[in-house]
């Protein structure tokens, strides 16, 4: 059964390049602009692996990952990133400009 990656990113073309990698892994992309609908997307597909950039203009990252906690304790969420982040039930950060063998490595070896 195919995985879901949930990508949160309010940059177009951020999206249209990750949708492109991950869908050469064995993961069903998912896309939203921002956290109000990233939740959204979440409620509705659920996700194997979440990446989500912080700043966005409406809903931010912030938002998105406490959001997403109440609902899942458990799935992993990466954040993205041109600032260094530490946040509070994340496992990993992924700076921008993206490192296309560190996302590479995260979808290999990601196992739900």
């Amino acid at each position: 059964m195919q995985k879901i990656l949930l990508l949160v990113e309010d940059e177009a073309i951020v999206r249209f390049y990750m949708n492109i990698i991950v869908s050469n892994y064995d993961y069903k992309p998912i896309l939203g602009k921002d956290g109000k609908e990233g939740v959204e997307l979440f409620q509705k597909y659920g996700a194997d692996l979440i990446i989500t950039d912080i700043y966005m203009d409406k809903y931010d990252g912030y938002y998105f990952i406490k959001e997403i906690r109440k609902i899942d304790k458990k799935v992993p969420i990466y954040t993205l990133s041109a600032m260094n982040c530490n946040i509070d039930g994340v496992q990993g950060h992924i700076r921008k400009p993206i490192d296309l063998n560190f996302i590479e490595n995260l979808l290999k070896n990601h196992n739900p």
